[in-house]
């Protein structure tokens, strides 16, 4: 009986679904509507061909659209497993939000009123960096479904000296970024304070970012990445010289180093996040957790009038947990407020 209920039900939705289509003309099947669907958190691939401008508000294409996120949510055979619930609770509040926006006041959906994919780039590297991904592949995509992440979404790295640790953050959806891992800064003993001339063999602190030409998969190490010293503020101060980097095995300074584990999924993190589209990945390297109470005992000297520039930066990403945007202001970093 039951078996006949659902099998009954299953046929209206698919009914619906079906006049929904046909009506605004969208050219796409179940499938893709389905994989779409779970691979974004929203349901934009219903309006693929709907053409542009905004729906217009029938409550049967209200109940339509509720109804198409609905069956694929339901007929998703991934979601037939075991899985942790808060999958489904992000799909159902999205796809609920979506109908209700929709029916009170249209929602333009071409131009940007459902949150889309980004636009994906082909990343290229040698064979010794794409052996790396591969094998770290498998096991990253689990710690992001464990997260509700998606795999290629954008990161956020955050490098404390004093604790030798670098950070990994996800941003999930739309909002705030959340802790994926954290790794162990393997080498020689951190000394805290800016690169600079006469301390040529320091790490750098500040803010700088990883794009696709800083990807170097045999630098003098296994893997590497170039983190993109000196930057506009290292300019600035006329600070110049060979680059530092983020690499394989525990190196001595300007660089800094991971085991070889380590590297390898730090390094697809940033390879997929360049590769699904984020432009450039924010590095924030401080010299330790810049909290406002460890500032006001922090005595003074020769970096303190320098971490006072960082400080803003840390304090912010703890409070709102999205990377803050830097800029460089008559040779100084100054924080622009959201």
């Amino acid at each position: 009986m039951v078996v006949r209920m659902a099998n009954a039900k299953a046929r209206d939705i698919g009914n619906e679904v079906s006049r929904f289509v046909r009506r605004h003309g969208a050219e796409i099947d179940a499938k893709r509507a389905k994989s779409e669907s779970r691979a974004y958190g929203d349901i934009s691939a219903h309006n693929h061909g709907a053409g542009k401008g905004r729906c217009r508000k029938d409550p049967s294409d209200c109940n339509s659209l509720i109804l198409v996120a609905c069956m694929a949510f339901f007929t998703d055979p991934v979601l037939t497993e075991p899985v942790k619930c808060h999958r489904r609770r992000e799909f159902m509040s999205g796809a609920l939000g979506l109908g209700l926006s929709f029916c009170s006041g249209g929602v333009a959906l071409s131009q940007g009123g459902v949150p889309r994919s980004r636009q994906s780039v082909r990343i290229p590297v040698t064979a010794t960096g794409q052996a790396a991904i591969e094998r770290v592949r498998g096991r990253l995509r689990i710690a992001f479904e464990d997260l509700g992440l998606m795999y290629g979404a954008p990161i956020f790295l955050r490098i404390i000296k004093e604790q030798k640790r670098l950070e990994v953050w996800v941003q999930r959806g739309r909002g705030a970024f959340v802790r994926l891992r954290f790794y162990k800064i393997c080498g020689s003993s951190v000394r805290l304070g800016a690169r600079r001339p006469g301390r040529s063999t320091a790490q750098p602190e500040g803010f700088y970012a990883l794009d696709a030409g800083g990807l170097r998969p045999q630098s003098v190490a296994y893997l590497g990445l170039d983190m993109g010293w000196p930057n506009a503020f290292d300019r600035a101060q006329g600070w110049s010289g060979p680059p530092s980097l983020l690499q394989a095995g525990c190196a001595i300074e300007p660089h800094f180093g991971l085991t070889d584990q380590d590297m390898e999924e730090v390094y697809a993190l940033v390879h997929a996040a360049l590769s699904a589209g984020q432009r450039k990945v924010a590095l924030h390297i401080f010299p330790f957790e810049m909290s406002v109470l460890r500032m006001l005992t922090q005595p003074e000297g020769r970096d303190t009038s320098f971490w006072r520039q960082l400080a803003p930066a840390w304090q912010a990403f703890e409070r709102t947990k999205k990377p803050p945007q830097m800029r460089v202001v008559g040779r100084r970093y100054v924080l622009l407020e959201r």
